[in-house]
């Protein structure tokens, strides 16, 4: 028996069949004429949930936030030409922190490009250094042979993504005219096997057993997403052996946790180059990626001590190549593994916490006094009235730097979200919708002025689909990054070229979007409106504008102020 389809609807049909039954869901969609066979047969098929945004960049974000929140891959769906280029930073992004993104774009016939064709580039494995797998699935076909490379390709594009190599992968579908499903121009011998899944996920890699002869280990926590199995057994193994815990800001450690050995002060007290000295290792244990601060990758490069990386998926996290070992494992095996044969030294996590303690003394201080609207008390402020089990999505440049400094550690369960991949300022408004999206629970944004007009397409996603997020804005007039680097003493050029401040009024954005907005003048303001965001629901912006109010100042004096205290006790 004979059946008329059209091919392409066809062929699209084969591949949604095959993403179905391995359990994916979440389809980004953007509009786009050379795409129309995938997105009619997503937008025909009541087993995806779709999303319809019109900016490929922010449909990037937007999908790799939700991919973050869910740990499952996320289908994004492209026309051609430029529409490519633009989902490339989310790819890179995905990339970097390995989430899974099948990234679907559709082309041009082969024998159009390069012919002058409209809306027509080279996309042959054009996200080459950022993708972990490619494959141009050429023309539809009816073929049984053809079909069966498509799920074949398609199945491995599926493993690498989900389980061999994790990270984006890229499939590019090229589609000849007619693109509607209407229009029939094939004929199919029915009905066709049906398809099977037949991949299955690895086993978590194991370690060798590891065994350290020390008396002075130093554990430090990266940025990453770290289970609770991991956390159990990093609890207490740093208990029963008297190691300390650096914490990393973005590595979730630092919330709902009972490890009284966790560290997350160290970038400050470490900025002396005398504590430096009285804080060092015999072995340093890395876990996951290099951390956020530049005093903690100096600390780390400039250690004598045995260095030794460990990383579920193999990759070198040491900016400094300075490390002696990598071991590939997952975090929670490894612990299960290590053998630790050294005496007890409880002088050693003892300074730790001492240091910690004072640390923490003098920021509490800080924060009581600080009438002043700093970006460091922004943080606290916040971690301290929001409910728990929030999520808390930090951009990059300067909040997650001060993020890292200032939040510390709380018994308040937080999920913390960052895209420290490539650290870029872009798509992160995207970012968080699709992580509140995805969770369903509150979720805050803390963004810098200069990341905010990068994303805001992605409000436009907010007002479409009806998202809820509290967005802290802090608007220090520019990059004000760039005031804690050298060249913030090159006069001439630093205030045009790199502070590049901006007098846009906030408000008319947020009223364009259908955004709820209010400057937070004092510290009364923003807990009163923290408060009325916990239960209001929608989207929310808060202004704070701490341009002038000497934070970067501040931000110096209490490193200062730390280094000398902690100097008295232990020197």
């Amino acid at each position: 028996m004979k059946k008329f389809v059209n091919l392409n609807n066809f062929w699209a049909d084969q591949f949604a069949e095959i993403i179905s039954a391995h359990g994916i869901r979440e389809i980004c969609i953007s509009p786009g004429s050379r795409s129309t066979p995938l997105t009619a047969v997503f937008a025909l098929n009541k087993k995806f949930k779709k999303h319809i945004i019109i900016d490929e960049r922010s449909s990037g974000f937007f999908a790799l936030g939700i991919a973050k929140a869910s740990g499952k891959p996320v289908v994004l769906v492209t026309t051609s030409g430029t529409a490519v280029a633009e989902l490339y930073p989310a790819v890179i992004e995905a990339y970097q922190q390995r989430i899974p993104l099948i990234v679907c774009t559709a082309d041009r016939p082969e024998y159009l490009i390069g012919r002058g064709a409209n809306q027509t580039i080279n996309q042959n494995n054009i996200y080459a250094n950022h993708i972990r797998f490619f494959a141009d699935l050429g023309l539809p076909s009816t073929e049984i042979l053809s079909i069966e490379k498509l799920r074949q390709v398609t199945e491995e594009a599926l493993n690498i993504s989900m389980n061999v190599n994790p990270g984006p992968v890229h499939l590019n579908f090229p589609f000849e005219k007619p693109l509607e499903p209407l229009t029939k121009n094939a004929k199919i011998s029915a009905p066709l096997t049906s398809y099977r899944k037949t991949i299955n996920a690895e086993q978590q890699k194991k370690s060798k057993p590891i065994e350290l002869n020390s008396n002075r280990i130093l554990f430090m926590c990266g940025w990453d997403n770290y289970n609770e199995d991991f956390t159990k057994r990093l609890t207490d193994i740093s208990i029963q052996n008297s190691i300390p815990v650096i914490a990393d800001g973005a590595s979730n450690l630092r919330f709902g946790s009972r490890n009284n050995n966790l560290i997350s002060n160290a970038s400050a007290f470490l900025s002396s180059s005398k504590l430096r000295s009285e804080f060092q290792p015999e072995v340093i244990v890395q876990f996951g990626n290099a951390p956020t601060s530049n005093v903690l990758l100096e600390y780390f490069k400039e250690s004598k001590a045995k260095k030794i990386l460990v990383n579920k998926f193999g990759d070198w996290k040491d900016p400094s190549n300075s490390a002696d070992e990598l071991v590939e494992s997952d975090y929670g095996n490894f612990l299960q593994s290590l053998s630790i044969t050294g005496d007890k030294q409880n002088a050693w996590l003892n300074k730790w916490i001492i240091a910690e303690e004072k640390a923490e003394s003098v920021k509490t201080a800080l924060m009581k006094n600080q009438s002043n609207l700093f970006e460091g008390k922004i943080i606290t402020e916040l971690l301290n009235r929001i409910p728990a089990e929030s999520n808390v999505m930090i951009s990059n440049s300067l909040p997650i730097r001060d993020f890292d400094i200032f939040s510390g550690c709380c018994k308040k369960q937080l999920h913390v979200f960052t895209n420290r991949g490539a650290s870029g300022i872009d798509g992160i408004i995207s970012t968080s919708l699709g992580i509140s999206k995805s969770s369903g629970k509150p979720t805050y944004l803390l963004i810098g002025d200069l990341a905010f007009l990068h994303d805001t397409n992605g409000l436009l996603t907010a007002a479409n689909y009806k998202i809820p997020l509290n967005i802290i804005l802090i608007n220090n007039n520019g990059g004000a990054i760039f005031k804690m680097l050298p060249v913030s003493n090159e006069k001439k050029i630093f205030e045009t070229y790199f502070k590049t401040p901006q007098t846009i009024d906030f408000s008319n954005i947020a009223k364009t979007y259908g955004a709820y907005f209010k400057e937070a003048g004092n510290w009364k303001d923003f807990a009163s409106l923290l408060k009325k965001f916990n239960t209001k629901g929608g989207l929310n912006i808060t202004e704070f504008k701490t341009g002038k109010t000497g934070s970067d100042k501040i931000r110096i004096k209490y490193k200062e102020t730390v280094a000398k205290e902690i100097e008295k006790i232990l020197i």
